[in-house]
């Protein structure tokens, strides 16, 4: 026999790419756990610890359909949160949800098709036209047609996009560039194309139509616009071509235009691998691209120049983000997804870190409050400043209910840390097993320690203020046999926060 003892000394690594081997830092799998916050719900600086978060709801019966947009402006304090049912919910600057738009109706013809500020205005895709809200710096009133009828522009079409989890794609995506016009997908006559919205001030800034155009740009025919964001001075576009998300009929595409050409500059074609890119986003400089499949399997790349892109993460079963389920925190890249391991999520994944100085990887980093089955997060947004911690609002779906979420300090039955995998390849004994804690076992203070195998999961200790009241360190001896390989599991039950410090030590014997 020998006897093996290690340590787990850090997280930051985050995801590993497999279920059997990770690098340096890294952990099998995680839900709503972010080592970037700190150690206490009063600190402010990163613990770098195994730091469970949550989440409450903050919306009722008000949400009736899936949350696709949330939208901030520079006029007033609300956040916009525009549903594929056509409503458009209003949240106050403490995260309360306010006085609906069009006393709480939905918008006539609309599934939630796109929605951006500019100008003074809010702007709302609906299926063939555009509505705007504003002027935002006085009196706001709702136009149902302002597109169709005081533009007098050719209608937009509600073209048919593939559906992830039950959630048709937006088909009119907008995206307000620097040079100060508001570009708005859509399709016609079977070919992608780009419209705009331009304005300026006559007696309010943005009351006065300034040239605005349809069929700004076209592509070929069958290739569709699905998500735009600003890279350089271009507009970065992405584009599928076929709508069947059982048969892969063609890849996915990304393509350039400097907004003046009479085409596009530039069109990957062959290169990109999915069916489906569903978001971009530039961060400081760094054009994210999300794609995937329908049925699940999302990639994270990076442009790297040319017709090249950079895999920076592909996690096979979960969905490819909705482009209003992507922001960042200056170089810290947030999405809205789900998991299926440990456990049916909605959730939210980080890659990187606000602070170059906390290098981290992939993270599953908060958990909205989703209870059905299939969840989801549909939209995402950081909306309150915060020197010690952003607060972002969170949209989730699942077969039962559509809801927000935001950062709270009740605790719950939201978190689980799946550590490393140890690798034997005969059977093992689990002698010893130490885990710090930073706070000490208290009232509302427990988790759940498991350890799992090729044949199954076994308890090692539930602990809690009755088994180990004022604890610190918990110390295992479970002298318990498995075989090959397995992984640590720590499933959080308490409603009181209670961080897993670091090293966790482990001392295994090997049988011969």
């Amino acid at each position: 026999m020998a006897i093996k003892t290690v340590k787990t000394e850090s997280v930051f690594g985050g995801w590993q790419a497999t279920d059997n081997f990770g690098g340096e830092g890294q952990f099998r799998r995680s839900i709503a756990i972010d080592p970037y916050m700190p150690e206490s719900d009063s600190d402010k600086y990163p613990s770098g610890v195994i730091r469970p978060t949550a989440m409450a709801k903050f919306s009722a019966s008000e949400i009736t359909g899936v949350p696709l947009w949330i939208v901030t402006n520079p006029k007033n304090t609300n956040a916009y949160v525009y549903a594929n049912d056509g409503k458009v919910h209003t949240i106050a600057s403490d995260l309360t949800m306010g006085t609906a738009l069009n006393s709480g109706t939905a918008l006539t013809a609309s599934s939630g098709n796109g929605a951006e500020y500019y100008d003074n205005y809010l702007y709302l895709a609906k299926n063939a036209d555009v509505a705007r809200y504003g002027p935002l710096n006085g009196t706001p009133s709702l136009t149902q047609d302002y597109w169709s009828n005081t533009l007098g522009l050719t209608s937009l079409t509600d073209t048919t996009y593939p559906s992830i989890n039950g959630v048709e794609m937006p088909n009119h995506v907008m995206y307000r560039y620097t040079k100060d016009k508001l570009y708005i997908t859509d399709v016609n006559d079977n070919k992608g194309i780009l419209n705009y919205i331009k304005t300026t001030k006559t007696s309010v800034e943005g009351d006065t139509d300034d040239s605005s155009t349809y069929e700004a740009l076209d592509f070929d025919y069958g290739v569709y616009p699905t998500a735009i964001e600003g890279y350089g001075t271009n507009l970065a576009i992405a584009l599928i071509e076929g709508v069947d998300t059982t048969t892969k009929q063609k890849s996915a595409k990304l393509s350039f235009w400097d907004t003046t050409s009479a085409s596009y500059n530039k069109i990957t074609d062959v290169e990109f691998p999915d069916p489906l890119i569903t978001a971009l986003k530039n961060v400081n400089g760094r054009l994210y691209v999300f794609s995937g499949y329908a049925s699940g399997g999302c990639r994270i790349s990076v442009f790297a120049g040319g017709y090249s892109f950079s895999e920076v993460a592909w996690i096979p079963d979960i969905y490819p983000p909705l482009q209003g389920a992507v922001d960042h925190l200056l170089e810290r890249v947030v999405m809205g997804s789900n998991t299926t391991v440990p456990e049916a999520s909605a959730s939210v994944f980080a890659i990187g870190s606000p602070d170059r100085r906390v290098p981290m990887g992939l993270h599953n980093i908060l958990r909205a409050n989703a209870t059905g089955a299939n969840p989801w997060v549909t939209a995402l947004k950081y909306t309150q400043q915060d020197g010690n911690l952003d607060q972002p609002i969170v949209g989730y779906d699942d077969d039962t209910e559509k809801g927000l979420s935001k950062l709270s300090t009740t605790y719950g039955d939201y978190n689980v840390f799946q550590d490393t995998t140890y690798r034997f390849g005969r059977e093992f004994k689990l002698r010893e097993l130490r885990l710090p804690l930073s706070v000490a076992i208290s009232t509302n203070t427990s988790f759940i320690v498991k350890f799992i195998d090729d044949t199954g999961a076994t308890t090692l200790a539930t602990i809690n203020n009755t088994n180990n009241a004022g604890q610190r360190n918990i110390k295992l001896n479970p002298e318990a046999t498995f075989y090959n390989k397995g992984y640590l599991q720590i499933e959080w039950t308490g409603t009181a926060l209670c961080p897993i410090s670091l090293p966790i030590e482990y001392e295994f014997e090997v049988l011969e």
